[in-house]
Order: C-alpha cells, then sequence, then structure tokens
C-alpha cells in the first residue's frame, strides 16, 4: 500500500473470460481486511458510419448505415448530428439503418455511437461533416399599371424563380399583404379601387423556405390621380 493507503495491481484478463461484471476481492496482507468490488469486463467495439448518397442534397432522402464490429454487436446505435440526436436504430447482423427525409440548410456533422452491452463497449464512428446551401431566388414585381384614375385599380404581380413555396410580404402605402406563392412561383394582388388620390410606394419581399432563401425588398411607385369630373 501507499502513503494513503491505497494499492494497485495489474490484472490480466484472459480471452476465455466470462463478460460483463466480475467481483473482485482485495484482502491486505498485513491486516487481513477484505474489500468487495465489481469490474466490467467488455469486448471492445468498433463503428464505422456511411452515407448514400455520400455527399447529401438539401432536403433529398438520405440513408445512415452504421457497421459495428467486435464481441457481441446485438444492441442499439444512436445517429447524431452535431450533439442533436437524430434517431436510433437496432443493430441486424452488427448493422443499423436510419433512413432520413433530409437535411435542412447549414452545417452538419454526423456521427454514429453504438450503446454499451452488458458484453460489449461503446464506440463512436467516424464523423461526416457537410454544408448545405439555400439556392438564391429570382425575384420580380410589376404592376399593371403604374398610375391609374380613382376607381381604375391595377394588380400587383410578383413572380419568384425557382421557389418552392413561401409567402411574399406585399406593401402599399402603410397595408402589408402576406401573399401564397403558387407552384409556378407567382402570387398577384389586385389594389383597391377606392385608394385615394395619391403616391404609394409599393414594395414586395419574398419570405424564403427550408431550400430557397428570402429575397431582397423590391419597390416600385404607384400613382392614383382624381376622377374627371364634368
Amino acid at each position: 500500500a501507499d502513503a494513503s493507503g491505497g494499492a494497485t495491481t495489474p490484472v490480466l484478463v484472459t480471452e476465455s473470460v466470462t463478460r460483463g461484471p466480475s467481483a473482485i476481492t482485495a484482502v491486505g496482507s498485513g491486516t487481513g481486511r477484505t474489500s468487495h468490488g465489481e469490474v466490467k469486463i467488455l469486448d471492445a467495439s468498433s463503428t464505422v458510419l456511411t452515407l448514400a448518397p455520400e455527399a447529401p442534397e438539401l432536403n433529398k432522402p438520405v440513408t445512415l448505415t452504421a457497421t459495428v464490429t467486435g464481441g457481441d454487436t446485438s444492441g442499439d446505435v444512436e445517429f447524431f448530428d452535431g450533439t442533436t440526436s437524430i434517431g436510433t436504430a437496432p443493430t441486424v447482423d452488427g448493422v443499423a439503418t436510419l433512413n432520413l427525409a433530409g437535411f435542412k440548410a447549414g452545417a452538419h456533422s454526423v456521427t454514429a455511437t453504438f450503446a454499451e452491452t452488458a458484453v460489449t463497449a461503446e464506440s463512436t464512428s467516424n464523423t461526416s461533416a457537410f454544408a448545405l446551401v439555400k439556392g438564391q431566388p429570382t425575384f420580380m414585381m410589376s404592376l399593371s399599371s403604374a398610375a391609374s384614375t380613382f376607381g381604375s385599380g391595377a394588380t400587383i404581380s410578383v413572380l419568384v424563380g425557382g421557389a418552392d413555396g413561401g409567402t411574399v410580404k406585399v406593401t402599399y402605402g402603410t397595408v402589408s399583404k402576406n401573399l401564397p406563392v403558387n407552384a409556378a412561383g407567382k402570387a398577384t394582388l389586385v389594389l383597391p379601387k377606392t385608394l385615394k388620390a395619391g403616391r404609394y410606394t409599393v414594395s414586395a419581399k419574398y419570405s424564403g423556405t427550408d431550400t430557397i432563401s428570402e429575397s431582397g425588398e423590391v419597390r416600385t411607385t404607384y400613382t392614383v390621380t382624381r376622377k374627371a369630373t364634368t
């Protein structure tokens, strides 16, 4: 024993030792005192992660496959994106598979961890790191007429090239409207015929989606003139 009364000694674990918890007994040579403890004897494991496709695309299906070797590989594998768990799957003949709908835009760092079992130690895979970027939309706004007389009105038309949904915020004067973008990337708004005579600033901005970035704001002017009197 050392000055603190503790003692250490190496223990040889042979291949024939039963895996799992094992009781250990230590007896003091001078005092005869007995101490009991437990040690886990586990096989080492190794986990390898692969992605299909190897280079994921934005919001496209991805299959994660973890292959576990070493000892008894029956158990569960948990998959992570950074520190966030994205799913768990059981191993079948040492292989666990997780199907994902896709990854959103941003940086990703994917790993797989085989959970410790009664006879096999935990292991964490290699990291698959990648970044996905949103597409940039082509954004256009037009007015059916830049000027009209009171009671006539006009239509605002918006076109978002490459859009996969989302909304457009259209503002005229102090009024704002959120318009859904259809499958063709279009949205329209009919300006009220009852707008008072005056000059209005008309603006529009696309909100963006998981795959398409938001647009910058575009502006134009719309003028309503008084109706002629007779």
